[in-house]
């Protein structure tokens, strides 16, 4: 069996972003917002969550969450 070698490790990135065109309303982009922070706290929600692996929801963050990947040129 052939070796695997590491020769790069990325930094870790928040997993499962979600983002809207720009174009999406901000006022439906704050409520896709607010819908998935308040499915993350309901017992329900996170069942429905877990099924797709998703963990904990938290807003984005652009320069804790991306920022790093500037460097390798995959940010934006």
């Amino acid at each position: 069996m052939a070796q695997l070698r590491v020769i790069m490790t990325t930094p870790k990135v928040a997993p499962h972003p979600v983002s809207a065109h720009p174009r999406v309303p901000k006022a439906l982009r704050e409520k896709m917002t607010a819908t998935l922070l308040k499915l993350s706290k309901e017992k329900d929600g996170m069942e429905l969550l877990n099924r797709v692996r998703i963990g904990e929801v938290v807003p984005a963050d652009y320069a804790r969450d991306y920022k790093n990947l500037e460097k390798f040129g995959a940010a934006r």
